[in-house]
């Protein structure tokens, strides 16, 4: 015991010599910043300074994929719960921390907005169909109060940040096929007429599905002009969606058992499914004052008919053609006061 004693009597200075001169030793080398910068608190700011629970998925998280939803990139961020039925006529349900949980299909709760424009429509309700996966550039969500910024009901927000419309021209063609009668076809192009850009895509889809009666035929249209306008830019955004869906419906478990890839009954008897015809059109100017001032305003407006057949004779039918639009002006100013000494 007194030897083992006097061995960590020897042994301990050393020890505590070592933990304070290697951290000391490693903080001589400069830290590599991350480029990473985040939007979604409505301000610009890097990644580390921002005193909200905001996540950043870079467009790469939906390399390999079909792109046919997001919940693949979004189950990737903590308190993010994005359930995907493979159903286009119930869409993707998502979840922020408990909010929009209660919704039992589709997206409730939540704000979804796409270029700074909102995606969700005045009822709550957000159609994610809508958005052309292979424009996306970054994807952010926002946890927590901090989500009020963008209004009183946001229980969470997932701001969409799609590609610009490109200086120099380019152009695009993608085809894709795959399992399960899956085919799609995008035409892409852009470029630059003096000041002006422009950007046009098409997103056309076509997907059988595993079970019967679940064929999706989706078309996605998207423009963009872009040009500058004093100190800012001017943004002019359309996007249009065209999509007819079948509903398989759910099976017992007899059923499932028997044959997993069947629809049910009642579904094929009332050819349920659904029908989306949407259009919007938003516009934006941006303004940079200089330092961290900058001016927004925004307006949008847009129609969407909806028509959803259930498997049912009393109230199955649901049909609405709803108008919409919102204007917001913003004027941002970041001020550092009682800031303490670096």
């Amino acid at each position: 015991m007194a030897r083992a004693a006097r061995m960590a009597q020897t042994i301990a200075p050393g020890l505590l010599w070592l933990a304070l001169t290697v951290p000391a030793q490693a903080q001589d080398e400069p830290p590599r910043p991350l480029q990473i910068n985040i939007t979604a608190p409505s301000l610009a700011s890097p990644w580390q300074q921002s005193p909200a629970s905001v996540s950043v998925i870079a467009d790469d998280a939906l390399d390999g994929a079909q792109d046919l939803s997001l919940d693949q990139a979004l189950q990737r961020s903590p308190g993010v719960y994005a359930q995907n039925r493979f159903n286009y006529a119930q869409g993707l349900r998502l979840s922020i921390r408990g909010f929009g949980a209660r919704g039992n299909f589709g997206v409730r709760g939540v704000e979804v907005q796409v270029d700074g424009v909102p995606l969700t429509l005045p009822d709550g309700q957000t159609e994610l169909d809508a958005l052309d996966l292979g424009l996306v550039d970054q994807v952010e969500i926002i946890r927590g109060p901090a989500a009020t910024l963008y209004g009183n009901s946001a229980g969470g927000v997932l701001s969409v940040q799609t590609r610009p419309a490109p200086t120099q021209a380019h152009a695009g063609v993608e085809l894709s096929a795959g399992e399960l009668g899956f085919r799609r076809l995008r035409v892409e192009g852009g470029g630059a007429v003096g000041k002006l850009r422009t950007l046009a895509a098409l997103n056309a889809t076509r997907l059988d599905g595993y079970r019967e009666h679940a064929r999706v035929d989706s078309d996605i249209y998207t423009g963009k002009l872009d040009w500058p306008v004093g100190d800012g830019r001017m943004q002019l955004r359309l996007n249009a969606l065209d999509i007819v869906s079948q509903d398989p419906g759910a099976l017992t478990a007899d059923q499932a058992r028997a044959d997993r890839s069947q629809a049910a009954p009642r579904n094929l008897a009332f050819n349920g499914g659904e029908t989306i015809d949407q259009q919007r059109l938003a516009w934006q100017w941006r303004s940079r004052a200089g330092g961290e001032r900058n001016f927004r305003v925004t307006a949008y407006a847009g129609e969407r008919t909806f028509a959803n057949r259930l498997p049912f004779t009393e109230g199955g039918q649901v049909a609405f053609d709803r108008h919409f639009g919102g204007l917001d002006a913003r004027h941002t100013w970041k001020l550092d006061a009682f800031v303490l000494p670096q």
